[in-house]
């Protein structure tokens, strides 16, 4: 009989030593609604302004800012004109911090990261 030895489960604390998993940052990056906020402030504009440019309500714009809500993909691509920012580049933020608020509902995000660590990921098949 083979026994397989399971991959150990790395801690946030190894990782960060660790310099070649990518999966792992010494800094937090900046979040989408702090960076929605950034754009906004930068350009010296209103909450309300922005929301009325890309046609979104200024309370869902608001939530988002404070991280207390995702904006939708079209609403992401109307605010990437808007900001002229790459649309991938926002859309990536969106998707990260979706993913972001999934790990942290999850008990099982510390092996989830360390499975995607180990096995390399074809994209193509899951579309």
């Amino acid at each position: 009989m083979i026994m397989v030895k399971p991959a150990p489960i790395i801690s946030r604390d190894m990782a960060s030593r660790n310099k070649s998993i990518p999966l792992y940052r010494q800094s937090q990056p900046v979040r989408l609604g702090a960076w929605l906020r950034e754009l906004r402030q930068k350009k010296d504009l209103a909450l309300r302004e922005v929301a009325a440019a890309v046609e979104m309500d200024q309370a869902h714009l608001s939530k988002a800012e404070l991280g207390q809500r995702i904006p939708t993909s079209d609403q992401v691509a109307r605010l990437a004109t808007f900001f002229k920012v790459p649309t991938d580049q926002m859309e990536g933020r969106r998707v990260a911090e979706k993913v972001m608020q999934e790990i942290a509902a999850s008990s099982a995000a510390e092996r989830a990261l360390s499975i995607l660590r180990e096995e390399p990921i074809d994209l193509m098949s899951y579309k």
